[in-house]
């Protein structure tokens, strides 16, 4: 099976709620009505692990501490998610969703956090021995620098069967 011809890439920070509710907000809530409502066919969640050489101690304790949480540059959290729509945000399976949480403290979802969301197209699915089984591998290049940059990344997937 081929993978996805498209992905939607999403940097994020809590900025009024703690990192728990936030990470919270997203695998019970968020995530799974993403994939319930055919927006995307799988997502996955990760967390930035600051191990990666030239990450400072203090980088990684202040980060973990939610110290950073209203600093420009640390959205430690990433989602990928496979999508057949080139433009999944405009899609009237997104304008759906529902725009409030049981979770989150905040009226509005989108309230809680920054998000930095961006569009790709597949290129290349270069799988010569047919290793990759296409349900479950986002993209060679992708995989390739997640693997590189988050060796020991926190990771939570979900996909539709």
């Amino acid at each position: 099976m081929s993978p996805s011809p498209h992905l939607m890439w999403v940097n994020s920070k809590p900025t009024t709620v703690n990192n728990e509710q936030f990470v919270q907000w997203y695998t019970q809530e968020h995530i799974p009505d993403i994939i319930e409502n055919g927006v995307a066919i799988k997502a996955i969640l990760y967390r930035e692990t600051f191990d990666f050489p030239g990450s400072s101690r203090e980088h990684h304790e202040r980060s973990w501490l939610s110290m950073d949480q209203k600093t420009k540059n640390s959205c430690p959290y990433l989602v990928v998610y496979q999508t057949k729509f080139p433009e999944a945000l405009k899609t009237p399976e997104f304008l759906k969703l529902r725009r409030t949480s049981d979770i989150m403290p905040v009226k509005e979802i989108l309230d809680s956090g920054e998000f930095d969301g961006r569009y790709y197209n597949l290129i290349q699915d270069y799988d010569p021995d047919n290793i990759g089984d296409g349900t479950y591998t986002i993209n060679l290049g992708v995989s390739l620098i997640l693997s590189t940059l988050c060796s020991s990344t926190e990771v939570h997937c979900y996909s539709r069967s």
